[in-house]
């Protein structure tokens, strides 16, 4: 009669041995217990790994209205920024969230801000409904910028902003608020990148007191 097979599940003694080969007490381990073990360790490394290959946290979420949108702006002084007026609903501003989420790393050394205005509050019935949406889709595309979500009248916003109506639409400002440059519409990646950087490396120039080079007329 052979010897019973133990299940991959039944714990299995495995005791330490001294120098002298003789087993040590209280070194019974399962193989159940060891792989959980394992496994802890191994979610502790990747955990490890993924907070030191810079992998950008997630952005803050903010809701208010334009007296909390200023006061973020404020509290970004001495950065660049990027305001970034969108919606769900909108299909190109969908299309430019991993551009802008690329800018915030590319331009991680100028200290440049993003925030993504969300407009949905303007067309969603339910105030509660519409910021879950919008905190969905942040979740689901893996926004790594600060997003804001407008509940306030449209009129005010518009006229501090100037905006034109139609969404996309960008500012992109200097580190004292100034508006460098605004762009509506969709614009490919790489250009929109290069628009950016533009307006970051002016800023700089003019910071540093270096005069800007005439364009000479061809």
């Amino acid at each position: 009669m052979s010897a019973p097979v133990a299940r991959s599940d039944q714990a299995l003694p495995m005791r330490r041995k001294d120098s002298s080969g003789a087993p040590v007490a209280g070194s019974i381990l399962s193989v159940p217990a060891r792989m959980a073990t394992r496994a802890v360790a191994l979610l502790v490394l990747a955990l490890f790994a993924g907070a030191s290959s810079g992998a950008p946290p997630p952005g803050r979420f903010h809701s208010g209205s334009l007296t909390d949108l200023h006061r973020w702006l404020r509290e970004q002084h001495g950065h660049p920024v990027i305001l970034a007026f969108w919606a769900t609903w909108c299909a190109p501003c969908v299309e430019e969230t991993p551009t802008l989420n690329e800018a915030l790393q590319r331009f991680r050394a100028e200290k440049l801000a993003v925030m993504g205005v969300s407009l949905d509050g303007l067309t969603a019935g339910d105030p509660k409904r519409g910021r879950e949406k919008v905190a969905e889709f942040l979740r689901r595309h893996r926004v790594s910028y600060d997003t804001f979500y407008y509940e306030g009248d449209p009129e005010p916003l518009g006229e501090a902003f100037d905006l034109p109506g139609p969404i996309p639409y960008i500012i992109i400002l200097d580190a004292q608020g100034r508006a460098k440059q605004k762009l509506m519409g969709s614009i490919p990646p790489e250009t929109l990148l290069n628009r950016i950087g533009e307006a970051i490396g002016a800023d700089k120039r003019e910071a540093d007191g270096r005069p800007r080079q005439k364009a000479h007329a061809r």
